[in-house]
């Protein structure tokens, strides 16, 4: 992610993108769980994955790539909020959430609802 070659940002942002098309379609193997938007999927690898993208090359992606990201964020730390708002959840899900919450309010302050 620290490379100046273009090929890898361009891949990254093609992925991206793709994932980003398609996450509302993906049915998981579980009814009570959706497979993209979870609590223990969003303190995980694959948002800190795209939060480091996002730090690095918020410059250097195209506008679409940048807004769906910011929006992402947004989407993820909204629903992680009203989690922490109904309470306790026993499990690691409560702490990875959290973390995931903490990180993307740390990360992004600009965001009139990072203070949260």
């Amino acid at each position: 992610m620290q490379t100046r070659l273009t090929s890898y940002l361009d891949a990254f942002d093609e992925l991206f993108n793709q994932w980003y098309e398609q996450r509302d379609d993906v049915i998981g193997g579980y009814s009570y769980q959706d497979p993209i938007w979870y609590e223990l999927g969003l303190g995980s690898n694959r948002n800190r994955v795209f939060l480091d993208f996002y730090r690095l090359n918020k410059n250097r992606t195209s506008t679409q790539t940048h807004e769906r990201m910011l929006k992402n964020y947004l989407g993820s730390a909204r629903w992680l909020h009203e989690l922490e708002e109904e309470g306790y959840r026993s499990g690691n899900w409560q702490v990875m959430g959290s973390y995931a919450l903490a990180e993307i309010g740390l990360n992004l302050p600009e965001s009139k609802e990072s203070e949260k």
